[in-house]
């Protein structure tokens, strides 16, 4: 069995916007991995569909007023910063 590696989840009021990180220790992804991780139907995975984090940017976009965005390096890991105004405070656009 791998060793476990721990995942960080942080969350913070910034300007006005709930900013929260997931943040792991992993391989990372390349620039390439990251922009495919976007795009739906693509996947690493052999059994995957391909829809699970455009889906989850789709949802936080148009439900919630926020973003999502990635941040990784080979080797270094990756972080998921949502970003989405309070509660009772979506403005739809």
């Amino acid at each position: 069995m791998d060793s476990l590696r721990p995942i960080r989840v942080t969350a913070q009021l910034h300007e006005g916007l709930v900013a929260i990180a997931v943040e792991d220790s992993g391989c990372g992804m390349s620039a390439e991995a990251q922009r495919d991780a976007l795009t739906l139907f693509a996947t690493s995975k052999p059994h995957g569909t391909g829809f699970g984090l455009p889906l989850a940017v789709k949802i936080i976009e148009s439900e919630h007023g926020g973003r999502l965005s990635i941040e990784s390096a080979k080797g270094r890991g990756t972080i998921i910063r949502i970003v989405i105004p309070p509660s009772g405070q979506v403005s739809v656009a």
